[in-house]
């Protein structure tokens, strides 16, 4: 689930010298904490809108189709994506609301929207120096002009208080190797 944070006790770099054309459209706030996922989605789809991506036409906005959390969760694909407690439960917004979304039940329901490319990479602590294909992956999609990246990573690990969070990239600097969320 997503939490507040505080803000990074470390001095950033300058900002990275480009923003990915592709993630321009602004991300949408979060209509509760554990909605993070929904959020990311939504501002995903509406940057694919230039690949092709129909968007739904949402009451808040309509005559304008536009991707929002609540059309997420509405498509009748997401609410058959089973969920991590292989119980029988299927992704809604009340199942995220109390549990969050696994990267593999984002991926699953980001896909009924549009081809969906993930690989998980994970911290374990030990000497970053040496990074793992995930990491390398990352890396080259942040670096494709084309490419859209959501991430999902654990807040401690990066000096902010709370648990998990998914996040849209919205910018990557190669210099640095850092990543603005």
């Amino acid at each position: 689930a997503c939490a507040p944070t505080r803000p990074a006790s470390r001095t950033l770099p300058p900002p990275p010298p480009a923003i990915l054309p592709s993630s321009a459209i602004p991300p949408l706030t979060h209509r509760n904490q554990a909605f993070c996922s929904a959020a990311t989605a939504a501002t995903i789809l509406n940057a694919l809108g230039n690949a092709g991506v129909r968007a739904p036409v949402d009451a808040m906005y309509a005559p304008h189709a536009y991707f929002t959390q609540r059309s997420v969760f509405e498509s009748a694909c997401v609410r058959a994506v089973p969920t991590h407690l292989g119980d029988g439960t299927r992704v809604s917004a009340g199942f995220v609301a109390a549990h969050g979304a696994t990267l593999d039940e984002w991926a699953a329901y980001l896909e009924c929207f549009a081809s969906v490319s993930h690989a998980h990479a994970q911290s374990d602590g030990s000497d970053a120096s040496e990074p793992s294909g995930s990491v390398e992956a990352f890396r080259a999609a942040l670096t494709r002009p084309d490419a859209i990246v959501g991430v999902n990573f654990h807040r401690p690990e990066i000096g902010e208080l709370g648990g998990g969070h998914m996040s849209p990239v919205a910018a990557y600097d190669e210099a640095t190797d850092t990543a603005l969320v």
